[in-house]
């Protein structure tokens, strides 16, 4: 059966991108560089996720970058590449102008289809849906609910460029202070228009007031959700989220979303207890680093973090040797690079959750976690190996000076 994901753009879907629920389409990548052990190549493709309980379906561009160094010697291998990074750009307008389309048609039948969540919620509460034209048009920064007459029904009022997960996020928000009496959170521009609020505020409006503000002044979304039992801090697209359920208090989401800034910012120190939000159960738990520990846990506090992606390294230096896959020039790889780790709450075996070593033989080959006494057999295995590479050496001196002679 063809997936027509794409369809409104006129593309196939990748056929083995549909089993795992997030499906790619996409021209090929540009290739900068095709040498073997030294790819570097540049894509843009279109993604589209697949809804999921408290996650509505969703489309993006994912941009990869590449990861290596691509050295250039001379001024022509320099404009090559800026002709080829030109294309690139050309490739990424078209992505955002497919993407804008995607978005736009997904959420034209979101607004109209009552079988989807954003159509049911409308339809429930007999909101109309206006799309902002005309030259006023830019003065509406986001998603705003209003009644377009004096006796009428509501109205929500969008953005030319709406998004379908900041207008789903937006109806879930108001729609319970709507039903309270109370008046949207979200303003449009300019601020010289009448009041959105009431004109004598209740002290539970005056604390919603106090949220909003906070959550606007550091970058925080608010999302309600109502098969949602418990808080949860995290990234959805690019944006973080405070997700909470229906029912939760004002003074709930405040003090998670305080907590959150205030663990965000902090510098990590070799062996400094560090505190972080469980992105599985939105509470806050304290670390402490081992003495060994290296790691830079700045992004542990930033976003919320599942306890067992919590890693404790001190990286080794490994042995650098000149090696050549098939029939290319050698070049300088690391070998045999040892890792000091511990990773207290590990899904995986016991080994990871105390501290170990794991060894890089060569680039993505691992041994696993090796104990004291695992390491110590493992280096007399090494030591061993030396020992047979000498022999050889002796051996090879012979051949070079028999050879010399003889020849």
């Amino acid at each position: 059966m063809t997936c027509d994901v794409f369809a409104p753009i006129g593309r196939l879907c990748d056929e083995e991108s549909h089993a795992s629920g997030v499906h790619h389409t996409g021209p090929a990548g540009l290739v900068l560089s095709d040498r073997p052990g030294d790819r570097i190549e540049l894509t843009a493709r279109l993604a589209h996720w697949d809804a999921e309980p408290g996650y509505p379906a969703e489309d993006e561009v994912v941009v990869d970058l590449g990861v290596e160094l691509l050295e250039l010697k001379t001024p022509s291998a320099v404009r090559g590449v800026s002709s080829q990074l030109s294309s690139f750009v050309n490739v990424l307008d078209q992505a955002a102008d497919q993407l804008a389309l995607l978005q736009a048609r997904r959420l034209h039948q979101a607004v109209t289809d009552p079988s989807t969540e954003l159509g049911k919620l409308l339809a429930e509460h007999d909101i109309s849906v206006v799309i902002a034209d005309g030259p006023n048009a830019t003065l509406l920064d986001g998603p705003l609910l209003s009644q377009v007459t004096e006796d009428g029904p509501d109205a929500l009022l969008l953005p030319p460029a709406a998004e379908l997960p900041d207008v789903l996020a937006y109806v879930r928000e108001v729609i319970p202070h709507r039903a309270a009496g109370l008046a949207p959170w979200r303003r449009a521009r300019p601020e010289n228009t009448a009041p959105l609020l009431p004109t004598t505020p209740t002290g539970n409006t005056l604390l919603e007031e106090e949220l909003a503000t906070y959550l606007g002044e550091h970058d925080l979304r608010l999302i309600r959700e109502t098969d949602r039992d418990h808080i949860e801090i995290g990234r959805l697209g690019n944006d973080m989220c405070v997700i909470v359920p229906m029912d939760t208090t004002p003074e709930a989401v405040l003090d998670c979303a305080r907590k959150h800034v205030a663990n965000r910012e902090p510098l990590v120190k070799h062996g400094l207890t560090w505190t972080y939000i469980d992105r599985c159960d939105g509470v806050q738990r304290v670390v402490s680093c081992p003495a060994f520990c290296r790691s830079d846990h700045s992004r542990d506090i930033l976003s919320p973090t599942y306890a067992a992606d919590i890693w404790h390294q001190d990286c080794g230096v490994g042995v650098a040797i000149r090696l050549s896959d098939n029939n290319d020039p050698p070049a300088t790889w690391r070998v045999l690079e040892p890792q000091l780790a511990v990773i207290p709450d590990s899904c995986d075996t016991e080994g990871y959750q105390v501290p170990h070593v794991s060894v890089e033989f060569v680039e993505g080959v691992w041994s696993g976690p090796l104990g004291p006494d695992e390491l110590a057999d493992f280096i007399e295995t090494l030591s061993g190996g030396l020992g047979k590479l000498r022999a050889m050496h002796k051996k090879l001196v012979t051949a070079r000076r028999d050879w010399s002679i003889t020849g």
